[in-house]
């Protein structure tokens, strides 16, 4: 889809090498440790592939006390990011909705390769559906959480099983998500329409050179770093996108990070049929 742009820009100011640092070494740990997904489904829509012309009119979504920008985005191109995830959360809260997140990784070569792994995370009011999947031979998982407990459904070819859980499982909040991704001082600021309603990119691009950061157990070394997100005026970010290159041994890598919510007020999650209805145990299921 092609989204409009509406004139003005906000002015843009970028962070230096420290805001490039803290906001990989965030991601590449927070995205360890996925599961895979099967090279023909379905990705999220990404920020950074908006397409802005300009438009004479657009209706808007109404912003938090008058304000003419999403909250924590300033005229001057500054960010605070505290603030803004907030606003994201506090438009989620009470109502159901699904967040996907979805990581490729393109390995140069001959031939080239793609790897995939995606998280769907689905939750109406204290029910929450957790799918994992991808194009590696792990197992599939999928975590289903509410109030009477937490289960485990690992998938294989060869058996599936059910276990239960102490607590309710490790997802990233919505607040945290957007903190993560936006871990920046400075942005550049441009209102895009949307089926007639204006929205607003918020791109950073730090400035050039490679990043050395430090991943759980390896070290990666990162250039080319772009991080944009759409968002309405009242601080729903609707779509985040990280894209950077790194080097894995002699071959170069292109890792592309997204997010997308949807499904705001339609999201139905039930408790499904492999969850065991009585006693807590382990089984094997058909």
């Amino acid at each position: 889809m092609t989204d409009r742009r509406v004139p003005p820009t906000v002015a843009r100011s970028l962070g230096g090498p420290a805001y490039r640092r803290t906001l990989l070494a965030v991601l590449l740990v927070v995205t360890a440790g996925c599961g895979a997904l099967p090279a023909g489904t379905d990705q999220p829509t990404a920020a950074d592939t908006l397409t802005p012309v300009p438009v004479p009119n657009a209706t808007d979504d109404p912003g938090p006390d008058g304000e003419s920008l999403p909250p924590g985005v300033s005229a001057n191109g500054t960010l605070d990011v505290d603030r803004l995830a907030r606003a994201h959360a506090d438009a989620l809260a009470g109502t159901s909705y699904t967040e996907t997140f979805a990581r490729t990784v393109t390995v140069a070569g001959a031939p080239t390769t793609v790897r995939q792994s995606l998280r769907r995370v689905a939750v109406d009011g204290n029910a929450t559906l957790v799918e994992r999947a991808g194009t590696t031979l792990a197992p599939r998982r999928t975590v289903y959480s509410d109030p009477r407990g937490t289960y485990l459904r690992v998938s294989d070819p060869n058996r599936t099983r059910v276990v239960e859980l102490n607590g309710s499982g490790r997802v990233p909040t919505p607040e945290a998500t957007v903190s993560r991704f936006l871990d920046g001082p400075a942005v550049d600021v441009t209102p895009v329409e949307r089926r007639g309603t204006v929205l607003y990119r918020i791109a950073a691009t730090p400035e050039d050179g490679p990043a050395v950061l430090e991943a759980r157990r390896e070290t990666v070394t990162a250039t080319n770093v772009s991080v944009t997100a759409l968002v309405a005026r009242s601080g729903f970010v609707r779509e985040l996108a990280v894209t950077y290159v790194r080097e894995d041994r002699t071959r170069q890598q292109r890792v592309r990070l997204a997010v997308e919510y949807t499904g705001l007020g339609t999201t139905d999650v039930a408790r499904p049929s492999w969850v065991p209805v009585n006693e807590s145990r382990e089984r094997s299921v058909p």
